[in-house]
């Protein structure tokens, strides 16, 4: 945070615009932006001192140039497949749900998306996410809408080796059954045979 009687420094300032920046955006401003934030600086030369004067620009759209900064709540969660050839979602409801956060009837967070992002990347079952949000145009509520495109539940391997034993050549191979889905819960469970010859 900027602190009065300290060094003006460039890296600061715009520190500071980041910092009221995720705050807000964590606090339900869905469309703000570190632009709307400027600094008006006076120095003054006699006495090398400046004062510096944070401004918070209004929001601008081409209906409406000038208008307050919105604050935006979560009105519904809906869960859509991204696979264009699959329309069903291979994973149980409580798997979504855990996995989400961003919440009905709570203001819109920046950091809930990033971390639903996050958790839903880290499921084997899942091969890709993306969120998007629709306003509702008569009210500050916004409609998520979180697709997800899951990966082939289960894969076969199989690996053909060499093997050297006290001089004799021979020939091994391995069959290995993977499933990341089992439960739709993104359980991993994993078979392998081996085979010596």
């Amino acid at each position: 945070q900027l602190r009065e009687n300290t060094k003006l420094n460039v890296e600061a300032l715009n520190q500071e615009r980041s910092r009221i920046t995720e705050l807000l955006q964590n606090r339900g401003y869905f469309r703000f932006h570190k632009e709307y934030i400027i600094y008006r600086i006076d120095t003054l030369q006699e006495q090398h001192l400046a004062d510096v004067t944070l401004v918070l620009r209004p929001y601008r759209t081409n209906n409406c140039p000038d208008t307050l900064h919105t604050r935006y709540g979560i009105r519904q969660i809906t869960y859509a497949s991204g696979d264009p050839q699959d329309s069903v979602i291979h994973l149980r409801q409580h798997v979504l749900r855990e996995n989400t956060f961003i919440e009905e009837g709570k203001p819109y967070s920046a950091e809930g998306l990033q971390n639903t992002y996050n958790h839903f990347g880290r499921l084997d079952a899942v091969r890709y996410t993306n969120i998007s949000f629709q306003q509702d145009p008569d009210s500050a509520l916004l409609d998520a809408l979180i697709q997800l495109q899951t990966n082939k539940p289960s894969t076969l391997s199989f690996q053909p080796e060499g093997t050297n034993t006290a001089g004799d050549l021979g020939a091994a191979a391995s069959l290995t059954y993977q499933n990341r889905n089992l439960f739709r819960g993104s359980e991993t469970f994993s078979v392998q045979l081996r085979g010596d010859d």
